[in-house]
């Protein structure tokens, strides 16, 4: 018996935080292990495969970000960046209005689907019913074999886990989500150039407006 509470970071209970700790110390491990999620996100990047889903995001009519909990707050960071560049971004948070909006999707639409463990049920379920609708879906989850990456068309990873070693841990790595998250957004301006400026800049104005 542990007198204080296990932190489970990166999947692995590699941290006890007792009632002994400092504030500091409590804040040094907090920091490292969000530093170790970067770098194991930034080591399994696949650069080749961030570009594709780029092109198909800005070829896209319609991108659909859907994820529940932690990693819905993840899909609406994402549309809210990403529509400010111009990008035509939809994020539903009812489950219901979400479904309706994903049966009506067709081939030249995406659904950018994200979930920690990529087991999540609904999430998986809109993805099969992207797909059988024609359009195209992208994920972004810890695991690399899951039920939602062998429904996608391209998988995006945060963490080199597999689902077999870590089947009941629910960690979502935010952070490793919106490390690749931002990481297309920036290729996004980068293929965008004078629009993306262009766009950004006219959100800013109408934000600007709001502040005293």
């Amino acid at each position: 018996m542990y007198s204080g509470w296990v932190c489970l970071w990166g999947g692995m209970p590699d941290v006890i935080c007792t009632t002994g700790m400092s504030a500091e110390d409590i804040l040094q491990h907090v920091y490292a292990s969000s530093i170790q999620v970067l770098e194991d996100c930034m080591t399994i990047t696949d650069l080749e495969m961030i570009d594709t889903v780029v092109n198909k995001m800005l070829s896209a009519h319609s991108i659909h970000f859907i994820g529940t909990g932690f990693s819905g707050l993840s899909a609406q960071y994402a549309c809210t960046k990403f529509f400010r560049i111009g990008l035509p971004c939809i994020f539903e948070p009812d489950t219901t209005i979400r479904r309706m909006r994903i049966s009506l999707t067709q081939k030249d639409d995406l659904v950018f689907a994200i979930s920690s463990s990529g087991r999540s049920k609904e999430i998986v379920e809109c993805a099969r019913i992207a797909k059988k609708c024609g359009a195209s879906v992208v994920s972004l989850s810890d695991f690399t074999f899951s039920a939602l990456s062998k429904v996608s068309d391209w998988n995006l990873y945060t963490t080199p886990r597999n689902m077999n070693i870590f089947m009941n841990i629910d960690m979502p790595l935010t952070i490793g989500q919106l490390m690749v998250l931002d990481t297309i957004y920036v290729f996004c301006c980068r293929k965008l150039e004078k629009r993306a400026t262009e766009r950004y800049h006219l959100t800013q104005i109408a934000t600007d407006e709001e502040k005293l």
